[in-house]
């Protein structure tokens, strides 16, 4: 059972690692699969080393999941991939 405490869009200072980029990366989805505008988001967080960026604005939830806190940072257009092609687990 999972429970969000906190869903909010933030400006990066620092570097973070993308959540969603790792899903993303760990679902086997491939450029075939994707529009052109994906495929440019998709590149751009390739070329940030799949992460979020100082200045960029990001998805930062926190929960509890099975007993455990946790943290879920992920860069929007990145987030909006997962979304739209059904990547996270439930």
């Amino acid at each position: 059972m999972s429970t969000l405490l906190t869903d909010v869009i933030r400006t990066a200072r620092k570097k973070h690692t993308c959540d969603a980029c790792q899903w993303f990366l760990n679902s086997g989805l491939g450029d075939e699969d994707l529009t052109a505008k994906e495929i440019d988001h998709l590149r751009q967080a390739e070329a940030d080393n799949w992460q979020i960026q100082p200045g960029q604005k990001y998805i930062h939830q926190t929960g509890v999941y099975e007993g455990d806190f946790y943290t879920f940072r992920a860069r929007q257009d990145m987030h909006a991939i997962c979304l739209e092609y059904d990547i996270y687990e439930e």
